[in-house]
């Protein structure tokens, strides 16, 4: 009798009727979904495009929010923190905020953005924020407090730079629609604002609210330092 020949592996990503699904990896999974807008991800899309089943996903993710969660881990692990060798604190805050926005911008969907806050925060970022902050004399009080005021402008500043394409352009019109929808009347002062949002340059507001953030901290260490009683 002749030897039979095995039959053919099925392709990678797929299932064969009667089989067990297709073994897929943790990495693969996560490339995958890297792929998509964080508000057009779901475990079904995920699952159909990697030619999977619901359960294959859930063998490593519990939930969407699990995946998410690991998705900005990779990234806030993948951020490039810039060195504070030879530079100041307030030159070396400036260019963190820069790179701590753009990992918001790249995994930040609007509904998940507390999620991406809270995940960066673990982020080796706090690390060598408090490093840099201590090393210039502040308290970990002020340090942690400096950190979240940080955040939350890097965080801002990312919400608004996803939403500015809606409304770029100097059509005046989509703006003063935009207050309509909110019920703002026509004499409200909002309505000045109009010509400023129309020219308003994203990154050139980011770094006037983080030279803000700074002068605070400046502000803010000086006092301490009038306060405390020099050591003779």
């Amino acid at each position: 009798m002749k030897d039979v020949p095995p039959a053919p592996a099925p392709p990678t990503g797929s299932r064969h009727r009667g089989g067990r699904p297709p073994r897929i990896s943790r990495e693969q999974i996560l490339r995958a979904a890297e792929r998509f807008a964080p508000e057009d991800l779901s475990m079904s899309s995920l699952a159909a495009a990697l030619g999977v089943t619901h359960s294959a996903l859930y063998n490593y993710f519990p939930s969407r929010s699990a995946l998410l969660a690991a998705i900005t881990a990779e990234a806030a692990g993948r951020l490039e923190i810039p060195s504070p060798d030879d530079r100041s604190w307030q030159e070396w805050l400036v260019e963190a905020a820069f790179a701590h926005r753009s990992l918001f911008m790249d995994h930040l969907g609007s509904l998940d953005a507390v999620t991406a806050k809270l995940t960066a925060m673990g982020a080796p970022l706090l690390e060598t924020f408090t490093t840099v902050l201590s090393a210039a004399g502040f308290t970990p009080e002020q340090a942690n407090d400096a950190f979240q005021l940080f955040s939350a402008c890097c965080l801002g500043s990312a919400v608004t730079a996803r939403r500015r394409p809606h409304f770029k352009g100097d059509d005046a019109s989509a703006y003063h629609a935009w207050l309509d929808n909110f019920g703002i009347s026509e004499d409200s002062p909002i309505r000045a604002y109009v010509p400023v949002w129309i020219e308003y340059d994203v990154d050139r507001g980011f770094q006037r609210n983080i030279e803000t953030v700074i002068d605070g901290l400046s502000a803010s260490l000086a006092a301490d330092r009038a306060a405390t009683p020099a050591v003779r």
